[in-house]
């Protein structure tokens, strides 16, 4: 087995072929598994509260300020044009 893996050309080249295999197939499964494992984590956090959870919080604040604001301002300017007429 270990001249399969050096390369002895004594071996049969099916015999090199199927160790050469072996271990393509086995560190193909150990990455699926891998790739697999990291996406069942992923949907785990996503069940719980969003990482952005609280910038969004923050955008939402300043957008309820920014309307306040707003309507201040029109309402000022309301009551100007009331005064200068």
């Amino acid at each position: 087995m270990m001249d399969a893996i050096f390369g002895n050309p004594k071996v049969e080249r099916g015999t090199r072929m199927n160790m050469n295999n072996r271990i393509i197939l086995t560190m193909g499964l150990s990455v699926s598994i891998l790739i697999l494992s990291a996406c069942g984590q992923e949907t785990e956090k996503a069940k719980g509260d969003p990482i952005w959870k609280e910038q969004t919080e923050m955008i939402d604040k300043a957008k309820a300020i920014e309307k306040t604001v707003q309507d201040r301002v029109k309402q000022q300017l309301n009551q100007a044009d009331e005064q200068s007429q």
